[in-house]
């Protein structure tokens, strides 16, 4: 299960790499998609908010790569054995949030996103060697 642990890991890096660019795209002053993912009416949020959404992302997918040995040897092991079971938790409260959300996209396209990241962060914590 090592071999499968170790692609969902890289997997699971790419994409909150990607999740973490298109925040900083937002950060940097870009719209393209924003009102898709806050919803039509409200209001935008500030830009250093957003920052620190893209930092959040971002140490996510470097936690899971160390968690799959790619980077961090000389860091504590507990950061990288802890850090995939927070993203299980998160991801899996962000798909019911989004199940119960008012904007259009939120159930048919965010919960089922944020789903599959908490089934790949559950795997990445269940079975990547540490």
């Amino acid at each position: 299960m090592g071999e499968l642990a170790q692609r969902a890991a890289y997997l699971l890096a790419t994409l909150l790499f990607l999740i973490a660019g298109i925040h900083a795209y937002w950060a940097l002053g870009g719209r393209w998609g924003l009102q898709i993912a806050i919803g039509e009416g409200n209001p935008l949020p500030s830009s250093p908010l957003i920052g620190l959404a893209t930092a959040a992302f971002f140490a996510a997918g470097l936690t899971v790569l160390g968690r799959a040995g790619a980077w961090g040897a000389s860091l504590p092991t507990w950061i990288f054995s802890l850090g995939p079971w927070v993203l299980l938790v998160v991801f899996l409260g962000g798909a019911a949030l989004n199940l119960t959300g008012n904007r259009p996209w939120a159930p048919f396209v965010f919960a089922p996103t944020f789903f599959f990241l908490s089934v790949l962060a559950g795997v990445v914590a269940w079975w990547a060697p540490r």
